[in-house]
This record gives C-alpha cells, structure tokens and sequence, in this order.
C-alpha cells in the first residue's frame, strides 16, 4: 500500500470548493475512485478540490482499500495508488445463473 504525495502544478478542473485559496488534484490508480471531504463535498478522481483549512479526506474504490489522509491548502497534488483487497462489486445469489 503506497500513497504518494507530490506538489506540481495544477491543472485546470473542478468539483469542491471549502473557501480558501488552496487548490488540491487528486489523482488515483486506478482512476475513478470517491473522493470525500471531512465537513461534506465528494467528486472522483482526477478531480481538484478547494481548501481553506487542512481537512481529513478519504479516496475509495469499490474493490480496493480506502486511504484516508489529512490534506491541507498547501498540497498542491495528491497521488494514491489503491491496492486491491477484493473483487469489484458485488453478486446477488438471486441472479446467479442455474448450472
């Protein structure tokens, strides 16, 4: 399980935005995971969120194990590399074919 946190450039985009003059990328492999901010906001990934203060933030993926970190207005990017725990998504017993 690895998170990487790198400050770079940010490019342009949107989704949240907490006041403040802090501006966050997040990005995860695989891409489209959840991104969830302490005190509400949500987008997925590459996605930027604006902050005003640090905030804990969580970035799940059905299948893969949850990183929760705290995230700040100084960082400009946040790369998360997800492991993958289980497999994705779920079976109903109800609709598995007969054999």
């Amino acid at each position: 399980m690895r998170i990487l946190i790198l400050c770079a450039s940010l490019a342009a985009g949107g989704c949240a935005t907490f006041g403040g003059s802090g501006v966050t990328l997040f990005v995860s492999k695989p891409p489209g995971a959840l991104v969830r901010v302490e005190g509400g906001g949500e987008c997925e990934t590459p996605c930027t969120v604006k902050f005003d203060r640090p905030r804990e933030v969580t970035i799940a993926k059905v299948g893969y194990q949850a990183q929760r970190l705290r995230v700040g207005p100084d960082r400009s990017k946040v790369n998360v590399e997800l492991e993958l725990v289980a497999p994705t998504g779920e079976v109903e017993e109800t609709r598995m074919p007969e054999l």
